[in-house]
């Protein structure tokens, strides 16, 4: 089938031309009209069919998305705690150094970019605007602090990504600092997940499934083998950013907090047990193990 707009009845024709199965087309096209949408569902049969008759009804295309649904959900809430986390640990290690006022970090973090004008202006990217003239206006709240930031209004107006630059200046600082080198070499991989579960991005794609093809850094590595993860697990994108996240948060949250989301990701475990029997013994099934396995694993 063409990349057109596809009517409803098309929509359906096009899932049986791809071996799924619509036992109920009435039911199936009212779910693809008010429950999900049709170009979202599809990713999930054009990944996973591709490695073998995988999807084989609308029932189990159901199931998947909304598995993927939920632990975007529970995984999101770790995340946060992450970012939450990794906020006040850095105001924490710059407010008792004695050396620090808060402005330096900031000034040397951005003039070590290659474009230290467009790097700040990231920094200020929730707080700020192009106008129609192309000018670069910042909320009269952040002006005065544009000048010269401080690292509480960085931190303030920053998601996890644009705190990666300082992560990396302190670890390099501070080398015999285990949590910040951890952090360094997992910051990339937690990031991820959290702008696909932000942003809601499907987790069961491709990188459920393909080994990676950059390389993992033998710390990390390390960890996670001595983990029981196997290699396998390690260099499938997923996994690594799963377990990568259950570990961080782990260390860097508090023990109440830890529980609350391994008790949800537990109850993720149980609820896709729930539909086994429309699973074969297939990649499907095998990613479904594998999460839980890490979710276990972390548990202890």
């Amino acid at each position: 089938m063409s990349d057109s707009k596809l009517s409803f009845d098309d929509q359906i024709k096009w899932l049986k031309h791809h071996k799924v199965d619509v036992e109920n087309e009435v039911e199936a096209q009212n779910y693809l009209k008010y429950t999900s949408y049709f170009y979202k569902m599809i990713s999930f049969v054009k990944v996973f069919n591709n490695e073998g008759q995988c999807i084989d009804s609308f029932d189990m295309l159901i199931d998947v998305s909304t598995l993927d649904m939920e632990l975007r959900y529970c995984l999101l809430k770790v995340c946060l705690d992450i970012e939450h986390a990794i906020k006040t640990y850095l105001l924490r290690i710059i407010t008792n150094d004695p050396d620090e006022d808060g402005y330096h970090i900031v000034q040397e973090v951005i003039n070590r970019d290659e474009n230290p004008e467009g790097f700040k202006r990231k920094l200020f990217s929730s707080v700020s605007h192009y106008d129609t003239n192309g000018n670069f206006i910042i909320s009269e709240e952040y002006q005065r602090s544009y000048a010269n930031p401080p690292i509480w209004i960085i931190i303030e107006i920053s998601s996890l990504g644009k705190l990666r630059s300082f992560v990396e200046y302190l670890s390099h600082k501070r080398p015999n600092n285990k949590t910040l080198q951890q952090l360094r070499e997992s910051f990339k991989y937690i990031n991820r997940l959290r702008n696909s579960c932000a942003h809601n991005r499907v987790l069961f794609n491709k990188n459920a499934l393909v080994s990676m093809n950059e390389s993992v850094p033998h710390n990390i590595y390390s960890l996670l083998r001595s983990d029981n993860l196997t290699r396998c697990e390690i260099f499938t994108p997923l996994l690594l950013q799963i377990s990568l996240a259950l570990r961080i948060h782990k260390v860097m949250c508090s023990s109440k907090s830890y529980q609350h989301k391994i008790d949800d990701l537990n109850e993720w475990c149980t609820r896709m047990q729930r539909n086994r029997d429309l699973y074969k013994d297939n990649a499907i099934s095998n990613l479904f193990k594998s999460i839980c396995k890490s979710i276990t694993i972390y548990s202890n």
